[in-house]
């Protein structure tokens, strides 16, 4: 009986983006307790090879995503910093993670495709969260969003 494998494979990392990972990586270290800098070196290590394995590959996503989600990125790299940053960030647990929301907010927005819209509003819940309610005769839909991104939280059908 043949066994199936579902492990995640190595991220790769181009070689034109490796230097830019490896100075974040290395600005990332201060930040970290003494008994986690290994791993940041060994993290190091495998980003200089273009290979991380998936065990690295979190601590990565979160390296990225915070010098992303804080304009880091862009300021220090251009753009062209931020969208080698993005596409490897995509790659990482929590890329992949931020692409299957996104895949299922669409999802719940094609139940208003073709409808008339009766109503939007945006509400801040609290500082850094808001709510983005879509309504229709047919469908009421509700995103929430944060800084570290959007889901759907809720999703009425009929009356």
């Amino acid at each position: 009986m043949a066994t199936t494998e579902t492990s995640t494979p190595d991220l790769f990392i181009e070689a034109d983006a490796r230097d830019l990972v490896l100075r974040e990586v290395a600005a990332y270290f201060p930040s970290v307790p003494p008994e986690r800098r290994s791993v940041l070196d060994r993290l190091g290590q495998h980003v200089e090879t273009g290979h991380v394995p998936p065990e690295l590959q979190g601590l990565l996503g979160e390296i990225l995503g915070a010098s992303l989600m804080s304009g880091r990125s862009r300021r220090l790299y251009t753009a062209e910093g931020e969208r080698l940053f993005t596409e490897i960030f995509r790659q990482t647990p929590q890329g992949r993670e931020t692409s299957s929301q996104l895949a299922s907010i669409n999802r719940a927005l094609k139940t208003l495709s073709g409808q008339t819209i009766t109503s939007v509003r945006v509400n801040m819940r609290t500082l850094g969260h808001f709510t983005i309610t879509i309504g229709t005769p047919v469908a009421t839909i509700t995103l929430a969003v944060r800084p570290n991104g959007v889901e759907l939280e809720s999703l009425n059908v009929g009356g």
